[in-house]
């Protein structure tokens, strides 16, 4: 019995030592919910996103619709904003970023030559505000930019107190409050669903009344994927005054499915030719883009187009023999009942040949006449 009661008081301080061992170890609930948000999200790579921004407005743009799209693959991304309706307005605009440089560039109305392709570190990027930013922070940031992370989007690092405010209830679903506060300088609020992570509301403000407030709300429906809203509402407010007015529409996500490695280079971007390619780093340029490459002088045709004209020769070149063995075989047989019985099935042959040939002729645009074939 004695035994029994020591095993006992052994078990029993093993499970009290357990007990209080986890929960010195385990994470306050806000940070818990602010670290499911990022692991959440980051899970999504590969991942391709498409969307449309509602500029309501803006000081850039007024009032206008831009459709882009967002890769990023194994640290490299692609961001293509495509032409606005009004193309003079908004011509469109395609950044890739790999391995911390990004060559940006902001096309012409028709996609005619003259803007050039710039190219620069990332740090460079981000004073530009370049669209070259992680498709997995939309809906957390109203500025999102080229180095921003999903961790740096919730706060919780960088201000200085974390808190949770409580349960509450956004558009009939429960949701987590969690607050970080910037000590007497800002306070950043979250609302957060569980186990989803999907964040429903961001509330940035300063603590000096009217100088800076930042809301963003989220909507998430049947068509939402994981934690990403189908569409979010940012508005920006600086001394009182609304200065931001963005609603953004998730279209389309695609992930986990491999993006060819040829998405991340110039090859991509459907530059004009004789684009010149400049590096600001060191102040000179680089090159001109023929079609395929960079090449150290403008070109008058492009690369694609050589190949065209040297393949065109080739077939030329092919249907000369040709026609020259039909003339040849005209001369070859004797006449007899065996050589006719030949000879037709030889002039089936030809007609056959020749209508396959006047067919790729006329595709080129070329006369069956130049080529002394017409009534071979």
């Amino acid at each position: 019995m004695v035994m029994i009661t020591c095993k006992m008081r052994v078990v029993l301080f093993f499970l009290v030592t357990l007990f209080f061992v986890n929960v010195v170890q385990a994470e306050p609930a806000h940070l818990a919910l602010f670290k499911g948000v990022e692991v959440e999200r980051m899970k999504y790579e590969p991942i391709q996103v498409n969307f449309t921004t509602e500029y309501i407005n803006d000081e850039d743009f007024g009032t206008i619709t831009i459709s882009s799209l967002v890769e990023t693959a194994q640290g490299m991304r692609r961001f293509e904003n495509f032409p606005a309706e009004n193309a003079n307005v908004f011509p469109g605009s395609v950044n890739i970023l790999k391995d911390e440089e990004v060559y940006a560039y902001r096309r012409k109305a028709g996609n005619t030559a003259g803007n050039g392709v710039h190219y620069y570190d990332l740090k460079e990027a981000v004073r530009r505000a370049d669209f070259v930013y992680d498709p997995r922070i939309l809906g957390l940031v109203d500025l999102p930019s080229a180095n921003k992370t999903v961790k740096q989007c919730l706060c919780y690092e960088i201000y200085t107190e974390q808190s949770l405010v409580g349960r509450e209830t956004i558009n009939g679903t429960n949701v987590w409050h969690v607050r970080c506060t910037q000590t007497g300088l800002a306070t950043a609020d979250f609302w957060i669903e569980e186990p989803s992570f999907r964040v429903h509301r961001q509330q940035i403000e300063t603590l000096e009344a009217g100088k800076l407030k930042v809301v963003i709300d989220s909507k998430f429906d049947s068509k939402s994927v994981g934690p990403f809203p189908s569409e979010f509402h940012i508005q920006r407010f600086e001394k009182n005054k609304q200065v931001f007015n963005r609603i953004v529409h998730i279209t389309k996500i695609v992930h986990g499915k491999p993006i060819p490695p040829e998405r991340f280079t110039l090859a991509s971007m459907n530059l004009p030719l004789n684009t010149d390619v400049i590096d600001y780093r060191i102040h000179r340029r680089i090159g001109f883009w023929d079609g395929e490459k960079l090449v150290k002088k403008p070109v008058s045709i492009s690369a694609q187009e050589w190949k065209e004209i040297e393949k065109q020769l080739q077939e030329r070149q092919q249907h000369n023999q040709i026609v020259e063995m039909w003339r040849v075989t005209d001369y070859v047989y004797p006449i007899s009942l065996s050589s006719i019985k030949l000879n037709n099935f030889l002039m089936a042959q030809r007609k056959l040949m020749r209508e396959q040939l006047k067919q790729k002729l006329q595709t080129a645009g070329e006369d069956m006449d130049v080529f002394g074939i017409q009534h071979c």
